[in-house]
C-alpha cells in the first residue's frame, strides 16, 4: 500500500511537472510570435502561399522542370500577378484618396448629426428627470454650464485622415514585411519538400502525410476564392444598382475581407452602414448594409457547405479561437493565415496520429 501511495504521488508530481513545462512552453511561443510580429507574420503568410501554390508548383514539374526552375517559375508569376493587381486597383485608390477631404467632410458631417441627436435624447431624459423630480436652481444652473462644456468640447471634435506624410513614415515598414514575404515564398517554394522530408524522419512519419495537408489547404483555399470573386462580384452589382461609388473596389473589398471569417463580414458591414449614412438619407441609408448581410448569410450556409464541403469544415469554436488569437498576435495578416494553419495542422495531426498516440501514452501512464 505504501508502494502504491508513493508512485501515486510521483505519478501526480510528474503530471504536475509536464502540465507545468508545457504552460511555460506555450507561453514561451505566444510571447515569440508576439514579439517577433514583423517577421513571423509575413512567413506565416509565405508558408501559407507557398501552400497554395502546390498544385501549380506540381503541375509544372510534372512538365519535367526540376524543383528549382520550377520553384522560379511559381514565383515570378505570383509576383507579376501582385504587381498587376496593384496596377489595377492603383487608380481608383488614386481617387479615393484625392478624394479623402470631401470624404472627411461628409463624415464630420454625419458623427455631427448622430451627436446631435444623441444630445438631444440626452436632453429630452433629462427634463423627463426634471418633470419626474424637479431639481433645485443650483442644479439647473449646473447643467446649464455643463450644457455649454459640451458644446465646447463638440467644436474641438476633429476626423483626422491619415496624411501623405503618415504613408511615407509607413511606407519602409511595409517594404521591409514585403521583402520578407517574398524572401520566405521563394525559400518555401524551393525548399517545403526537404524541410518535409526532414521532419518525416524526425517524427518517424511519411511525407505524404505532409503533403495530404498541403492538398486539402490548396483546396480548401481554391473554393473559397472562387466563392469570394463570385460573392464580391454580386456584391458590386447590388452595390453599384444603389447608386454606391466605385462600386468594384466595393466588391473587392468585400472579397478581401470575406477571407476572415465573421469578423471580416462583420466590419464590413459595419463599414457600409456607416458608409450609408453619410450618402444616404431616411431608412435608405442602412439598405446597403442590409443587403450585404443577406448576401453573407446566403454564402456561409447554402454556397459554402456546398461548394467546401463537409470533409474540409472546420469546427466554428476552433476557427473563431484561431481568429481571436492569430488576429491579437498579427492583425490582418494573422487574420488570413488562421484558418489555413488550423485546416493544415488539423489535417496533419488526424494523418500522423497524434492523438492517438498521446492518448495511448496516457494511458500506459
Amino acid at each position: 500500500m505504501g508502494r502504491s501511495a508513493t508512485g501515486g504521488n510521483s505519478m501526480t508530481r510528474e503530471s504536475q511537472m509536464r502540465i507545468a513545462v508545457f504552460a511555460i512552453a506555450l507561453t514561451a511561443i505566444f510571447a515569440v510570435a508576439y514579439v517577433g510580429k514583423p517577421i513571423l507574420a509575413p512567413l506565416a503568410l509565405a508558408f501559407v502561399t507557398s501552400i497554395v501554390l502546390s498544385p501549380i508548383q506540381a503541375g509544372i514539374r510534372r512538365l519535367g522542370l526540376p524543383q528549382g526552375p520550377s520553384a522560379v517559375l511559381t514565383f515570378v508569376t505570383i509576383l507579376l500577378l501582385l504587381i498587376l493587381s496593384g496596377l489595377v486597383m492603383e487608380p481608383a485608390a488614386s481617387r479615393i484618396y484625392t478624394q479623402a477631404p470631401f470624404i472627411k467632410m461628409e463624415l464630420r458631417a454625419a458623427l455631427e448629426g448622430v451627436r446631435e441627436t444623441l444630445g438631444g435624447i440626452s436632453d429630452f431624459s433629462n427634463e423627463m428627470g426634471e418633470a419626474i423630480s424637479p431639481s433645485e436652481e443650483e442644479g439647473g444652473a449646473g447643467g446649464g454650464e455643463g450644457d455649454g462644456e459640451g458644446e465646447g468640447e463638440g467644436d474641438g471634435d476633429r476626423v483626422e485622415m491619415p496624411g501623405l506624410a503618415d504613408v511615407l513614415f509607413l511606407a519602409p515598414a511595409i517594404a521591409a514585411q514585403f521583402m520578407v514575404f517574398a524572401g520566405g515564398l521563394f525559400f518555401f517554394l524551393l525548399c517545403r519538400e526537404d524541410m518535409y522530408r526532414w521532419t518525416a524522419r524526425m517524427a518517424d512519419a511519411k511525407t505524404d502525410d505532409f503533403r495530404a495537408a498541403d492538398r486539402m489547404v490548396a483546396k480548401y483555399f481554391t473554393a473559397i476564392t472562387v466563392i469570394n470573386f463570385g460573392f464580391g462580384s454580386i456584391v458590386a452589382v447590388v452595390l453599384y444598382f444603389m447608386g454606391l461609388p466605385y462600386a468594384p473596389l466595393w466588391g473587392a473589398a468585400a472579397a478581401l475581407m470575406n477571407y476572415v471569417l465573421y469578423l471580416g463580414p462583420a466590419l464590413f458591414a459595419l463599414i457600409l452602414l456607416v458608409t450609408g449614412l453619410i450618402l444616404f438619407d431616411g431608412v435608405y441609408a442602412a439598405l446597403p448594409a442590409i443587403s450585404f448581410v443577406l448576401l453573407n448569410m446566403m454564402e456561409g450556409q447554402f454556397v459554402t457547405p456546398t461548394l467546401v464541403g463537409r470533409h474540409l469544415q472546420v469546427n466554428p469554436l476552433l476557427i473563431f479561437l484561431a481568429l481571436c488569437l492569430l488576429l491579437w498576435l498579427w492583425g490582418p495578416i494573422g487574420g488570413i493565415v488562421a484558418i489555413p494553419l488550423l485546416l493544415w495542422g488539423q489535417v496533419l495531426i488526424s494523418a500522423l496520429g497524434l492523438v492517438g498516440r498521446q492518448t495511448r501514452l496516457v494511458q500506459a501512464a
